[in-house]
């Protein structure tokens, strides 16, 4: 499988850069690659999500 690099203008006239996005049956995902380590907990009926990276919470 290849790689094509996608960029999109935001708001502010930037770009942002998406790593994948993969097209299925229920719908489009677009997907970011960091190299954290850590967990994100939350699922599809959850308000908030929280992530936690070297002991600090984040909730998003």
């Amino acid at each position: 499988m290849g790689s094509i690099n996608c960029y999109i203008p935001n708001r502010s006239g930037d770009k942002i850069e998406i790593d994948m996005i993969m097209l299925c049956q229920k719908g489009i995902y677009v997907i970011e690659n960091k190299n954290y380590s850590g967990w994100i907990f939350g699922d599809e009926k959850s308000k908030n999500w929280c992530e936690i990276l070297k002991g600090k919470n984040i909730f998003l």
